[in-house]
């Protein structure tokens, strides 16, 4: 019997009425230069480049500046930190889009609503919207969009068509040249520097850290859970160059560990948590995800939910429990 990685709360709509065209459509999107599966000696960071990503999304009527969105970057917790995001707007009540990568078992993990899977018709009707808008720049710009450019304008209009309120996107790699950073965040935040990509991002965690803080808007508040003083003066610099609000855990928010616990064989030590911030607190809470390091990305995902509410979204303190206690990642120290 295959083992089941499908997280609680995530259903999986299949719709198998039509094998041939769902395949046509994958293979289309799997035929294109994919970053995600070459090494990064293969590459430059000359590579990379969002004057291609914005004239797709132009052509296909610019559905990103359609949506509000969390933009989520770093070298490790960003998936994580994401997923918990998006748990706790869906308790809000808002439908809520994820666009996370790489996927793990099928495809359409990658781009979920309220954790639902787009189904097969879904996916062949929006790769038919891609392929003449794909054409059409391949002859403008005489260079043909990526896997990852086509997938991330995917998922816009998948989200916009689908009525999304509010969309959490994970960076794909770096955030600076990265197909996610064509958008109008109401949030950002960068999760932890370390070394990774060092080719393209560069030897040091300062390069690195401003890559990654590429994503960093003009007046756009930035939450970070960055502790290395190098990588996080960089986070400083870029932030207040942008006029943007920084707040850092350790300093300014901060999770501990009221308990830890190992509810069940498929969840060990899993934490209980109390939230700090200035003014701000939430005692007890409880994390799906196992894993000492899941405490300083839930900090991070509070965080960015306090700077929502700070901006008018609606979050009870009840959203956030149930949200935190639900979020799961696959294959995130998961007993199978």
């Amino acid at each position: 019997m295959p083992l089941n990685l499908v997280p609680p709360g995530t259903q999986t709509i299949v719709d198998v009425s039509d094998d041939a065209r769902y395949q046509a459509a994958l293979d289309f999107l799997f035929s294109r230069l994919n970053y995600e599966k070459a090494p990064d000696a293969a590459r430059t960071i000359s590579d990379f480049k969002l004057s291609r990503m914005e004239r797709l999304l132009e052509v296909l009527g610019n559905p990103h500046l359609s949506i509000p969105v969390v933009h989520i970057a770093g070298s490790k917790g960003k998936g994580s930190t994401a997923t918990m995001v998006a748990r706790i707007l869906e308790d809000a009540g808002y439908r809520t889009g994820l666009f996370t990568s790489p996927h793990i078992s099928r495809f359409e993990e990658r781009l979920t609503i309220n954790g639902q899977l787009a189904d097969e018709a879904t996916v062949i009707a929006l790769v038919d919207q891609l392929r003449p808008a794909s054409a059409a720049v391949e002859r403008e710009l005489g260079t043909t969009p990526t896997f990852f450019e086509l997938v991330t304008a995917m998922a816009w209009m998948h989200f916009k068509q689908a009525g999304v309120q509010i969309a959490v996107f994970e960076v794909g790699l770096g955030g600076r040249l990265d197909s996610t950073n064509i958008c109008a965040p109401v949030v950002t935040a960068i999760t932890s520097i370390s070394r990774d990509h060092t080719r393209l991002l560069g030897e040091t965690l300062e390069l690195i850290a401003g890559e990654k803080a590429g994503i960093i808007k003009p007046g756009v508040p930035v939450v970070t859970g960055v502790r290395d003083p190098g990588p996080l003066s960089v986070i400083e610099q870029k932030a207040t160059a942008a006029g943007s609000r920084l707040t850092c855990c350790d300093r300014d928010f901060r999770g501990i560990v009221s308990n830890v616990h190992e509810s069940s064989a498929s969840e060990p030590f899993c934490h209980s948590i109390d939230f700090q911030s200035e003014g701000f607190s939430l005692p007890g809470l409880q994390l799906s995800m196992a894993g000492e390091h899941q405490i300083r990305n839930a900090a991070v995902a509070i965080r960015i939910i306090q700077e929502l509410r700070s901006a008018g979204w609606e979050v009870s303190e009840d959203a956030i429990r149930r949200g935190l206690s639900r979020a799961r990642c696959l294959l995130r120290i998961q007993v199978v």
